[in-house]
């Protein structure tokens, strides 16, 4: 039943209205989601926490900018999967918030109505499924990535269709981040409006510049 509604609601929505009607939607299911599991706490409750390496990254709060963490092997794999070929491909990114954190965790493909080495169009119906799946789960989405031509570090610039999309989502309060990813071991995290920081674990990556968060493969 609700696959069927959201397939009649991609086919017959403006691509903007149900963008915003989607994430609205998404927020409240989570909200409704921690409400009903939130349990009273006890003082024999046991909480664990994942502390970072001392000098890594530094303790956080609620004005800092958003915090996305990923470790090398991570991007590793990312960069392989959505260059298999010359042509673009996408892929959501799941992972764990950790107050200002975000930790990128999961690949999640999807599905494309089309694509060339120039652009990748994502299928509605299928990005509704895997956000579906996302929020009845409780995961957040993180991040969103792509696959841009090329092997240098400015072949990984977003468009102004990447900025457009981007912007939409963030207006209607959701912090994720784009990643883009080319043949040639880089890859660009950038967002439209959103202030973030981005710590790598591992040492497979370097820094391409001090101005963009953009980072390349060690060779």
């Amino acid at each position: 039943m609700t696959t069927t509604f959201f397939i009649l609601f991609f086919l017959f929505t403006p691509p903007v209205l149900w963008l915003r009607d989607l994430i609205l939607w998404f927020r409240d299911r989570i909200e409704r989601f921690r409400n009903r599991n939130r349990k009273p706490e006890t003082s024999s409750e046991v909480r664990v926490k994942i502390l970072p390496r001392e000098g890594k990254m530094a303790p956080r709060d609620e004005d800092s900018p958003t915090r996305f963490v990923v470790d090398s092997m991570f991007l590793c794999e990312l960069i392989e999967r959505l260059t298999l070929t010359h042509r673009e491909d996408v892929a959501y990114i799941a992972g764990i918030r950790l107050g200002q954190d975000r930790v990128l965790t999961r690949i999640i493909p999807v599905g494309l109505d089309s694509s060339s080495v120039a652009h990748a169009n994502a299928n509605p119906t299928a990005c509704a499924e895997v956000m579906i799946r996302l929020v009845e789960a409780d995961i957040p989405l993180v991040a969103m990535a792509h696959s841009h031509p090329g092997n240098h570090p400015e072949s990984t610039r977003p468009s102004g269709v990447d900025l457009r999309y981007l912007s939409t989502i963030e207006r209607n309060g959701a912090r994720i981040i784009g990643l883009i990813v080319n043949r040639g071991g880089c890859v660009r995290f950038f967002s439209a409006a959103l202030p973030f920081e981005v710590h790598i674990q591992g040492n497979e990556f370097k820094r391409v510049n001090d101005h963009d968060h953009v980072y390349q493969l060690a060779t």
